[in-house]
């Protein structure tokens, strides 16, 4: 597990609908709770979290620091609410481990190369989860596990939980027939070329002349001899 890394919050008092005025102010509202811990109501700085979140040490236990307090409190990140569901973060929980109990959390799964299927044969890669459910102690908390996409050399070939490689003192709890990635053969696109009525093979219509209503079969002579009767 990589270093401990360490976030500062400060205690809050405003709550409910009130913390609307708090985002506002650019400040992020967040909850601090933990086995037998009431819950403590927390502020931090927005544009800060959303940094921190998108490290790589948010992956496993950090240390929060609460202003006005001596200790810091050995946390992870338990839950974060986004603005729309993908937009900047508006809410934060964080969960204070107890280092000899286990904890169940998501890791990322890193993909590693690149499938022979879809280099080679224009294959179509299916990415099914990007991570991971351990239960461990929190000083064994991977910061992610290695998915190799080298062995998908052919069509309906995939990587499943039960191919990863186990990680030190942590359990996979996802079932081991699920999938994480797979390549599927390339979707054929068929085009039909419209089709034009009315002209027969290797007839073309000049500009401004109007197609027959019937067949035309014959029409072109029979013409031919009443005119010359005529001019007899």
């Amino acid at each position: 597990m990589s270093e401990t890394s360490s976030f500062q919050a400060e205690p809050r008092t405003i709550l409910g609908k009130k913390v609307k005025n708090l985002r506002k102010q650019g400040l992020m509202p967040a909850n601090l709770y933990g086995r037998a811990l009431e819950s403590i109501a927390l502020q931090a700085d927005a544009k800060e979290f959303g940094r921190f979140i998108r490290s790589d040490a948010i992956r496993g236990v950090f240390d929060l620091q609460i202003s006005g307090e001596k200790e810091v409190r050995r946390v992870i990140l338990r839950a974060v609410v986004r603005k729309g569901g993908t937009g900047d973060p508006i809410h934060a929980d964080f969960f204070q481990v107890d280092p000899e109990r286990p904890v169940t959390v998501n890791i990322p799964l890193n993909f590693i190369g690149e499938a022979p299927a879809v280099r080679e044969l224009a294959g179509e890669l299916t990415i099914a989860s990007t991570t991971a459910r351990v239960h461990c102690l929190p000083r064994d908390i991977p910061s992610g596990l290695n998915v190799n996409l080298e062995g998908l050399d052919e069509f309906g070939k995939g990587v499943t939980f039960g191919d990863l490689a186990r990680a030190a003192n942590a359990t996979i709890l996802n079932a081991d027939h699920l999938m994480i990635a797979s390549v599927d053969a390339p979707r054929i696109i068929e085009i039909e070329e419209p089709e034009v009525e009315g002209l027969e093979e290797g007839e073309e219509l000049e500009e401004g002349e109007e197609a027959p209503e019937g067949d035309g079969e014959g029409d072109g002579e029979g013409a031919g001899e009443e005119a010359q009767k005529s001019s007899e």
